[in-house]
Parts: C-alpha cells; sequence; structure tokens
C-alpha cells in the first residue's frame, strides 16, 4: 500500500533564546501524522522563505544554508525509499529514528540465546 509522504521545513521560536533566531525543523508528514525533527540550525526569520522553505538571497551564507537543508531532505527520503523497498512498516518515527542512528535496544547474549532455544 503506498503512504503519502511529505517533508518541509519551518522555524519554530525558542522562548528561552534572547537572540531574534528561530530554529530550523523538518516536518514529515505520512498519512496525515506528524513528526518533526529539529536540524540543529538557527537562522533569522527576516531571512526565511516560507513557501520555498529555504533561506532568501545568493549570498555564500545562504547557499550554504539551503545546501545543508536539501541535503537533509535528500537523506530522509533515501531511509523512506529504503522502507518501502524493503517492504517494513513505515512512519514519521522510524524514520527519525533511522535518522538520528537511534536503534532498537541492544539485545544481550542471554537474550538471544534464550529467544534461540
Amino acid at each position: 500500500m503506498k503512504k503519502l509522504f511529505n517533508q518541509i521545513f519551518f522555524l519554530k521560536k525558542s522562548k528561552g533564546k534572547e537572540e531574534n533566531l528561530a530554529t530550523v525543523y523538518l516536518r514529515i508528514t505520512i498519512d496525515g501524522i506528524r513528526t518533526e525533527i529539529s536540524v540543529q540550525r538557527n537562522c533569522d526569520p527576516i531571512k526565511w522563505n516560507p513557501g520555498a522553505s529555504r533561506l532568501f538571497g545568493k549570498t555564500e551564507e545562504a547557499r550554504a544554508f539551503n545546501e545543508y537543508l536539501e541535503a537533509v531532505e535528500f537523506r530522509i527520503y533515501e531511509i523512506y525509499k529504503n522502507l518501502t523497498a524493503s517492504g517494513s512498516d513505515i512512519s514519521g518515527e522510524i524514520i527519525k529514528a533511522k535518522y538520528l542512528g537511534i536503534s532498537e535496544r541492544p539485545r544481550m547474549l542471554v537474550e538471544i540465546y534464550e529467544q534461540h532455544n
């Protein structure tokens, strides 16, 4: 069954920050269920283009920032494509865990041995 998949970058202003910077988040939506991931970058909301989900301008800073966002977007899409190809369950939380490198809890040798026998 094909799932509806979408990803978009958006800004979220933190209450504790004194600077005029907002944190960039990636929202993954699969069949209407949202999952958000911080991309660990901050930017000035005035320079943000919400329609394109990128920074305005052609400065070196804007180009580097936008290239980073494209790399994140591509990596998320690769994870989604691999999960689809393998026939695994697909959810925003699974994609988020794979992107962040979080695997399921480690299993101990005794647990594996007992499961085997």
